[in-house]
């Protein structure tokens, strides 16, 4: 693989963070008090006692602590002087909601020229009732909420609606939209509309992480997984209110990462002039309640003027009539749209994982994508999504792109960049690596592997992936140092049970620095039938459940309650014969035991595992 060259100059364009005219420093402290002048070494105690006070330019600093209530920021800044609201220490200070009935808020902005920066905000009893978000922007401008870890809201972790120039950078966003009616998102921008026509971006959304929002309330009752979009932009046509008129100006989506969100991964709905660049959707599409098949990673539905370049969807086609809808990307009725270097995959490579909907778009207009092929993550069970080193996303991306920077804030070289949240980097590699193999004997793994050349070589750990699992250090075998000389090198794992295994070196250094060689797989074949103990166990709120089928045959995968009562089928068909996992999601079931049973042929066979949330 051509090593690329790296330019390290960080470039914001269209949308830079604003240059504040500073008035005044105020801090804020659980130890302080509000009779205080706010200085650091004298701090007010409430953050909403400091909102009633500040100016434009003001910067006020929140030291670590629990802070308890919605803040409102009801002061606005002007362009030149924004008011800033800062955790002093990224995610120490935190907004703790105790009372969340109705629409309790984590951080209510209600006005102009606000910045938003490093707290952490969450529900302390997330229920039914409770539809409060953790940011809300309404009816305002010029917001930008960066660096907030915002989780258990019962409704979306970052709401903006009736608003104009918001950005939404460097947040992570999971587990909220549960309990709102109104079936609300991870990160939901609704309904832009336009305060003046700056050229540029308007609306930013980038370098976030939004994963596990799933909303299970309909009508204000829990009825199962209904959605909970990962990054959802909606109605910026303003259809609902025709006199406002479509929004005129360009919104970016770039660099975001979004998995096992209840629904789509990224969904641009009902919204014009929108740019989707760089993102990562993975298993998104939860939502067995919602009917139809309109279900998608990248979701593009009654959109116009849009353009999707580098993304990669990578979708999970379940069991059953409504999840096996489920489709890498989704374009329905829309039209004057740009697909290109965009990834699909649903586990069949080779299947284009697609859907075009009362289009004019046709599979010919999306011939300059891979569709159907792998990407090859990291390690995806461990929610690691950076490119494997022999991954096809490398280098394969347009670089007609707005950012110069990764979801890490990595640079991405000019030319050659990476399709996704995540540009890989080779770096450096201590050790000059010429060959590395694996070969299955029996219950046992040898492997070799050789050095052309080695510098400062402290040795090797071999790390050991079961199929469905995270890597895992099996054994170390140590290095040469320094030296010009080739090197070979064997090891052997032994009392492997039959299954798929993933195995890759970790060359270390002796300064700890480390680097990862490529990734093979092999096969260790099964005698018999197994099924394994659900790993993780006690889990919460998903475990994977491993079993090995010596034949082909149709199977049957269920788990079951104490009373035998049935809680979900989660494999009911033919499969060949090899080792295979599937991941139980228990996110809306109560503390408990369970039992699983795997059927095939004449063979049965149940364990049991534990929710222990």
């Amino acid at each position: 693989m051509t090593s690329k060259t790296r330019y390290f100059v960080f470039v914001w364009l269209f949308f830079a963070l604003p240059i504040t005219a500073l008035a005044n420093e105020y801090y804020v402290s659980p130890q302080g008090s509000n009779s205080n002048p706010g200085t650091k070494a004298q701090p007010w105690q409430t953050i909403h006692y400091a909102m009633e006070r500040v100016a434009p330019g003001d910067v006020v600093l929140v030291e670590d602590g629990v802070y308890q209530g919605t803040v409102i920021m009801a002061r606005s800044g002007n362009p030149g002087a924004y008011i800033t609201l800062k955790s002093v220490n990224k995610w120490g200070a935190k907004i703790e909601i105790t009372n969340g009935n109705g629409n309790t808020d984590g951080i209510k902005a209600a006005a102009n020229y606000l910045i938003i920066d490093g707290f952490e905000m969450y529900d302390v009893s997330p229920q039914i009732g409770h539809h409060g978000n953790g940011v809300t922007v309404y009816n305002n401008h010029h917001v930008h909420i960066l660096n907030n870890k915002i989780h258990d809201f019962g409704g979306s972790g970052i709401q903006a609606a009736h608003f104009d120039h918001v950005l939404v950078e460097n947040n992570v966003v999971y587990n909220n939209a549960k309990y709102n009616p109104n079936q609300s998102s991870g990160i939901s921008m609704f309904q832009a509309r336009a305060v003046d026509n700056a050229p540029g971006y308007h609306v930013i959304v980038r370098n976030n992480r939004s994963y596990g929002n799933i909303n299970v309330v309909l009508s204000g009752n829990p009825i199962g997984t209904t959605d909970g979009n990962g990054i959802l932009v909606d109605d910026f046509q303003n259809a609902y209110s025709n006199s406002h008129g479509v929004f005129p100006h360009r919104t970016l989506v770039e660099n975001n990462l979004s998995y096992d969100n209840g629904g789509k991964g990224v969904q641009v709905y009902q919204s014009d002039f929108v740019d989707v660049f760089n993102n990562t959707a993975y298993h998104n599409n939860h939502d067995q309640q919602n009917t139809g098949t309109w279900r998608a990673e990248l979701s593009l539905i009654y959109s116009h003027h849009t353009v999707w370049r580098n993304n990669i969807g990578v979708a999970n086609p379940g069991p059953g009539e409504i999840l096996q809808w489920n489709r890498g990307i989704l374009i329905a009725e829309s039209d004057n749209t740009v697909w290109e270097n965009n990834i699909t995959f649903n586990g069949s490579p080779g299947d284009k994982s697609i859907n075009l909907s009362n289009t004019p778009v046709t599979e010919s207009d999306l011939a300059n994508n891979m569709l159907g092929v792998n990407p090859l993550f990291m390690n995806e069970f461990a929610q690691d999504f950076s490119l494997n080193l022999e991954s096809p996303a490398i280098n394969a991306g347009s670089d007609q792109i707005v950012s110069f920077i990764d979801i890490n804030y990595q640079p991405r070289p000019r030319g050659t960049v990476d399709i996704g949240a995540f540009e890989f980097d080779d770096g450096n590699l201590p050790v000059e690596l010429t060959a590395f193999e694996a070969v299955a004997s029996g219950t046992s793994i040898e492997l070799s592997w050789e050095t052309a050349s080695e510098l400062n070589n402290a040795g090797f750990a071999v790390e050991l992936a079961p199929q469905g699992f995270a890597f895992q250090h099996a054994l170390f075998v140590e290095g040469k140092g320094t030296t010009n000389t080739p090197q070979s090198y064997q090891a052997t794992l032994t009392d492997l049970a039959p299954g798929t295994y993933t195995l890759r070196l970790k060359q270390i250094d002796f300064d700890g620095t480390f680097a990862y060689s490529p990734a093979v797989e092999v096969d260790i074949a099964a005698s018999a039938y197994q099924l394994a103990q659900s790993y993780p166990n006690p889990f919460n709120p998903q475990t994977r459940i491993q079993y090995t089928l010596p034949l082909a045959g149709h199977v049957d995968l269920t788990v079951f309650d104490l009373l035998g009562r049935k809680i979900e089928t989660l494999v009911n068909q033919e499969q060949p014969a090899g080792t295979h996992s599937v991941l139980f999601n228990a996110r809306d079931l109560p503390n408990g035991t369970y039992v699983y049973r795997l059927t095939a042929g004449a063979f049965s066979e149940t364990k049991s595992m534990v929710l222990l949330k």
